[in-house]
């Protein structure tokens, strides 16, 4: 299957660049999709983190509800459900929002399908992952929006489960990007957990 033997190599690639670097033992924030990646490195190889922060991060199937289908969706529908209030965010309108040059618009057309090429089938999550996450011995805080209508906030509970010792944090009044739409209480957050 494409999506796992890339997701396969996003994980070696990383871990190799962390270990060239010098980086084994330093705490990891990952965020949806990153989030999986930090999850797949930490239960698949033996990279270690000496914390790990996982944001609403894709990965796990939901037993009830879906992963919203991003790739049958506009970029405005998108942005639409990924804030629960996208006037928490105004920045990021402006810096994702209004008019793009061609060079954008062709730069966001391969980030799309790569995302299709890392994700597809099974559609964001790796049916393997959850038992695999026993093996998970660190520290471990799993940030969440209450109101996430990409990843429903069922997936962070399972992934409190399937890690043996982590704790869930879910913020209200929150979509998928806690760091942006509730910056404050994600720092103070972070800053308490990684301290």
């Amino acid at each position: 299957m494409i999506a796992k033997t890339c997701n396969q190599l996003l994980v070696c690639f990383y871990t190799w660049f962390l270990e060239t670097q010098g980086l084994e033992g330093v705490p990891a924030i990952g965020f949806s999709l990153g989030g999986w990646l930090a999850a797949e490195i930490v239960a698949t190889t033996h990279h270690a983190f000496s914390k790990l922060v996982l944001v609403d991060a894709a990965g796990i199937k939901p037993q009830v509800g879906e992963i919203t289908d991003l790739f049958i969706l506009s970029p405005a529908q998108i942005a639409q459900l990924t804030f629960h209030d996208p006037h928490q965010a105004p920045e990021y309108d402006l810096l994702y929002g209004g008019t793009r040059t061609p060079a954008q618009q062709e730069n966001a057309i391969k980030n799309r399908e790569m995302a299709v090429r890392l994700t597809w089938k099974p559609y964001m999550h790796d049916p393997r992952l959850p038992s695999l996450l026993a093996r998970v011995h660190m520290p471990t805080c799993i940030v969440w929006g209450r109101q996430d209508h990409l990843i429903p906030v069922e997936c962070g509970e399972l992934y409190r489960q399937a890690i043996p010792g982590a704790e869930l944090v879910v913020l209200d009044n929150c979509g998928h990007m806690p760091q942006v739409e509730q910056p404050a209480a994600f720092v103070r957050l972070a800053r308490q957990f990684l301290g």
